[in-house]
């Protein structure tokens, strides 16, 4: 593995020994945003060979039930993403195994810190496409977190014409002006409404 982000779930994981319902109970990696350099492919494997850079897709697909079968196996039944389900390994290891079909090439424009951001990347332009973001949208981004920075990223390659994010940490608002938002604004105060006057465009 070359790089590997650290994802809201994995720090819940380590900090706290839990997400959500799951508990830790057996000791286990983390890390599921990731990139790596392919160093040995099964006999099946024909699109990639031993030297490529590749970012993976961290899921396990059965490819057998419905949602498989009609293209979303990003919500099999029976998949197992490897940052809820135990006892599946993590990438934050020297080496990790994983199937063929959900690994890509990275193109050469393409470095490895930036093959690791490819899975939050595309949950950013998921969430853009299922907002129906084209040229000209208006766009609200709740939190300026990884996720929403990318978001807003995601939104202005899409054409979004104005673009406010909100938080409730000044620094990440700072954070997102420099990557472009249009508008920011500081929530969590007794009083939203006067915090939104200033926002009405």
């Amino acid at each position: 593995m070359s790089r590997v982000g650290l994802c809201g779930s994995d720090l819940a994981m380590v900090y706290r020994g839990m997400l959500g319902d799951l508990v830790i109970q057996t000791p286990m990696g983390i890390g599921h945003e990731a990139s790596g350099v392919v160093a040995k492919c099964g006999s099946a494997v024909t699109h990639l060979k031993p030297g490529d850079r590749v970012t993976i897709e961290p899921g396990n697909c059965c490819g057998n039930c419905d949602f498989c079968k009609a293209g979303h196996y990003n919500n099999c039944v029976k998949d197992n993403f490897y940052t809820m389900s135990m006892p599946y390994p993590r990438c934050i290891a020297h080496y990790f195994k994983h199937r063929g079909d959900l690994c890509h090439k990275l193109p050469e424009t393409v470095s490895q810190e930036e093959g690791a951001l490819m899975e939050p990347f595309s949950v950013a332009i998921h969430a853009c496409r299922r907002s129906k973001v084209t040229a000209g949208t208006t766009v609200l981004v709740c939190g300026a977190g990884p996720i929403g920075l990318l978001c807003l990223l995601a939104a202005r390659a899409m054409g979004a014409k104005s673009i406010l994010v909100t938080d409730v940490r000044p620094e990440r608002l700072e954070t997102a002006s420099k990557m472009g938002a249009d508008f920011t604004m500081l929530v969590g105060g007794a009083d939203p409404q006067k915090e939104a006057k200033g926002s009405r465009r």
